[in-house]
């Protein structure tokens, strides 16, 4: 997660383009495959939106789309944080619950609790002006996967033929299972006059350090006895993601049933098919 603003402000290609002008759309995913083992009486009062979307996710959209602190420290971070976090707007939303929740002991009797959500929002800010912000999060999915995906807009094709084969280009920004990044580009197919192919361009952080575990608990450590605030959550940044929060859920959203080991609720089909949504 922390390597989110150093890959953005500390490489000249990234920065310049991270705006309207040059991004599609931005997704944050962050899929559980397991359900709930423990505290269900404290989630069924919750819900996964207020749960996981409103710290961890808020937290990922709001580094990934803030602009650019004087510094990466303390308050100039939290403050940009927290202006992008002020700026937030709903859309639209899939709400679902996996078959089997009512049947926990704790969770009480036709509860409408939500276990995922997928949310489509925007950020009423010049640099974000009419790009496409999708989060999706849920328990017991096919996979547990936390990541980013940008997508930057597609380029005008020269080539006299094969331009059906040419795709967006893409970084994806993964946090778990692997730590790390890829860059997806579009190149020449070696010994063919003007076929496209993609290729990636990736690193994962266990290549540069090996099991990163101890090294990533070791720096927030050395942050907190340092005095390093850039790690925390402010106050103004609690606010905001809460009031947002707030205006999701004082939607009516219908509650969808989906099966353990899904992709989330079939509706979501038509979310995705409304808004030409592909989850990477």
């Amino acid at each position: 997660v922390a390597n989110i603003s150093f890959l953005r402000f500390t490489n000249r290609i990234f920065e310049p383009l991270w705006n309207k002008d040059n991004i599609e759309s931005i997704q944050i995913i962050l899929d559980e495959s397991k359900g709930l083992d423990n505290n269900i009486s404290f989630f069924d009062g919750y819900g996964t939106v207020r749960d996981v979307v409103q710290n961890h996710i808020l937290q990922l959209l709001a580094l990934v789309s803030m602009d650019k602190p004087k510094s990466l420290t303390g308050e100039n971070v939290y403050s940009a944080k927290a202006h992008i976090l002020k700026h937030l707007e709903y859309v639209d939303a899939v709400f679902g619950q996996y078959r089997d929740y009512l049947s926990l002991s704790g969770v009480k009797e036709n509860s409408k609790t939500e276990t995922f959500a997928a949310i489509k929002l925007k950020i009423n800010e010049p640099r974000w002006s009419g790009v496409n912000f999708y989060i999706k999060t849920g328990k017991n999915l096919k996979n547990k996967q936390t990541k980013i995906v940008i997508k930057f807009k597609d380029t005008k094709c020269l080539l006299p033929n094969n331009c059906q084969q040419m795709t967006n280009n893409y970084l994806v920004i993964s946090i778990y299972p692997k730590g790390g990044f890829e860059l997806k580009i579009n190149s020449k197919k070696p010994g063919a006059r003007d076929e496209i192919i993609p290729v990636s361009l990736s690193t994962n952080y266990d290549n540069l350090t090996g099991s990163h575990g101890a090294q990533v608990y070791a720096g927030i450590l050395e942050d907190v006895i340092s005095g390093e605030r850039a790690i925390a959550v402010h106050i103004d940044e609690i606010e905001a993601s809460w009031k947002f929060i707030d205006s999701v859920m004082k939607k009516e959203h219908k509650i969808f049933k989906y099966d353990k080991n899904s992709n989330g609720p079939k509706e979501l089909i038509d979310f995705n098919k409304k808004y030409n949504i592909n989850w990477d």
